[in-house]
């Protein structure tokens, strides 16, 4: 006996049904994945870039964008970045204005649940994106950020930054 066929739900469906939901979702080709709670690291990480990038970019005409902005890598995915950046008019995927389709620059804070689709998956997705320039992975577990910069020629460098802070000495209590 055949097993029936699964149905996947349509883009429209998911959109609908990511519109109602009170946790958003990420869509892949007919798959809805819904979106994980932020531990405090990943929380606390987010709200920093925001604060420290929302400071850098005055008088620059680029918006940013914490977590909540859908972004349509392509007509079938559908992905919720924890950051974006986005320069000049945003370009929507329909009249609804509620999926951007040119972000300039992509930040993922990564935790054990999305590391390996945030490094492997969402990156080939978010290259296809012209107007993608940057796309930048931030660890939660160790003083690391991996930059991923578009070249002029369309290939991409990828760069790592460690930063360690070194504990101050601590004062004998004599």
């Amino acid at each position: 006996m055949d097993a029936a066929p699964v149905l996947k739900p349509s883009v429209e469906e998911y959109l609908r049904q990511d519109r109602l939901a009170d946790r958003s979702s990420e869509y892949y080709d007919g798959e809805i994945i819904p979106l994980e709670s932020s531990s405090p690291n990943h929380a606390k990480i987010s709200a920093n870039l925001t604060v420290a990038l929302g400071v850098r970019m005055r008088g620059i005409p680029c918006e940013l964008f914490a977590q909540g902005l859908r972004i349509g890598a392509t007509s079938s995915h559908y992905v919720y970045p924890d950051l974006t950046v986005v320069c000049g008019l945003r370009q929507y995927t329909d009249e609804l204005e509620e999926t951007v389709t040119n972000p300039r620059i992509v930040f993922e804070v990564l935790s054990p649940a999305t590391e390996d689709r945030d490094h492997g998956f969402k990156f080939r997705l978010a290259q296809r994106l012209p107007s993608l320039q940057e796309y930048v992975l931030v660890s939660q577990f160790a003083p690391e950020v991996e930059l991923r910069r578009k070249m002029p020629d369309g290939t991409w460098v990828i760069s790592s930054i460690f930063t360690y802070n070194k504990e101050a000495p601590r004062e004998s209590a004599n």
